[in-house]
């Protein structure tokens, strides 16, 4: 037994070396889709950490929530970059709507979802590299459309929502020209420096069908690249809606320009306010209730812990649990049911005394009992007699 464990240590300790090795190998990276400061994705391409870091470096109290509840509704500010290709559903257009009409001020700020910072990531490292490392930023590359592409077909082409109509049948194209509605928006900013991404199109609704009142503030050619909504009777509060991330995610605000954009944002807003970024992914946040099922564990606000298969989803724990508990499985077979040969030793004797204590298996007074009763069992005395005076005459030679 103690050579089995040995080969089992060495055996766990071979299959840990091995897990970290591939993990050094691949080149750590993470895409995570719009989750901030306290959530793992903080680090993502696509995260949402440097936007709120601007808010908080502009004066602003920044907080996370994954839920619509009363939290969030004390906010005058709310950052909502959902990681799903349908817009808001009536429910969470509802909250929003009642939030932004409950006083004046009031800021939503709704991000697209169709842009996805990975493909620029590796688009650039392709053209900066050579080798094994251009050749696996190729496969990271055609791995993350395939991704993206996936999502966008199991979309609706066109969808029509009360807030404005998302087109999915446009190509995709990079923007070359902006103008403004007013010079505030692109004051300072090199236009033929910005690195910005249009396919999908969000575009607004008629007032008359949707009670909201639409100004573009940003066009990219043709197209509103950022455009205001205002709620009726309450023109001091807005919807800001962004087409996509292509100028505020993590990756995208690595590009001066953008944090330019980015903050001339965040003046909008205001001053000296509560700003909340909302995380959801394809559930949409939680209105009022408890977190989806699909949020991030690991946020201090969310109600979900991580059970144990989905540490065995972790690598490289995962590997080492799995083994561990095939090692476990392995012992209990090994340990518990009686195979082969008896696990104790025992004497050889010949004593008759069926009193004796000691477990012989050559201890013959422990088969008469066994005899006995069998023969008891069988409540037939003449068959016992028989039984007996067969084995003094054929068997026992004494």
């Amino acid at each position: 037994m103690k050579h089995f464990w040995y080969l089992m240590i060495i055996l766990l300790a071979s299959l840990t070396v091995a897990g970290c090795e591939e993990e050094e190998e691949a080149i750590p990276f993470d895409a995570t889709y719009g989750e901030g400061i306290q959530s793992e994705g903080r680090y993502s391409v696509n995260g949402t950490a440097v936007f709120a870091n601007m808010f908080k470096s502009a004066g602003h109290s920044v907080r996370f929530s994954t839920r619509l509840d009363s939290r969030v509704r004390s906010s005058d500010v709310i950052i909502w970059a959902p990681d799903s290709f349908l817009g808001p559903n009536e429910q969470e257009r509802t909250w929003f709507e009642s939030w932004i009409r409950e006083e004046m001020g009031k800021t939503l700020i709704y991000i697209g979802r169709d842009y996805d910072a990975e493909l620029p990531y590796w688009s650039k490292v392709i053209r900066s590299s050579s080798g094994d490392t251009k050749a696996n930023a190729q496969q990271r590359f055609n791995q993350a459309i395939m991704r993206h592409e996936t999502l966008r077909q199991r979309t609706p082409e066109i969808q029509e929502l009360d807030w404005f109509t998302i087109d999915m049948t446009q190509s995709n194209r990079f923007v070359r020209d902006l103008t403004a509605s007013d010079s505030y928006w692109l004051d300072s900013i090199e236009i033929d420096k910005c690195e910005i991404a249009i396919r999908g199109e969000i575009q607004h609704r008629d007032f008359n069908n949707s009670g909201w009142n639409y100004e573009d503030l940003i066009l990219a050619e043709d197209t509103p690249l950022l455009f205001r909504m205002g709620p009726l009777g309450y023109q001091d509060s807005s919807v800001l809606v962004a087409q996509n991330g292509s100028f505020l995610l993590n990756y995208s605000l690595i590009n001066h320009e953008h944090r330019k954009l980015a903050g001339k944002i965040i003046d909008f807003c205001g001053e000296d306010l509560q700003v909340t970024f909302v995380e959801s992914r394809q559930g949409g946040p939680s209105v009022g209730g408890n977190p989806p099922p699909s949020a991030n564990p690991n946020r201090p606000d969310r109600e979900q812990r991580p059970g144990f298969f989905n540490l065995l989803m972790t690598n490289p724990l995962g590997l080492i649990l799995i083994h561990l508990c095939i090692a476990g499985l392995i012992y209990c077979f090994l340990r518990f049911p009686v195979f082969g040969r008896a696990r104790e030793r025992f004497t050889v004797s010949t004593i008759v005394d069926h009193k004796d204590e000691n477990r012989d298996i050559r201890n013959f007074g422990r088969h008469i009992d066994a005899v006995g009763g069998l023969l008891h069992k069988t409540r037939d005395t003449q068959h016992a007699a028989t039984t007996i005076q067969y084995y003094d005459q054929h068997v026992s030679n004494d």
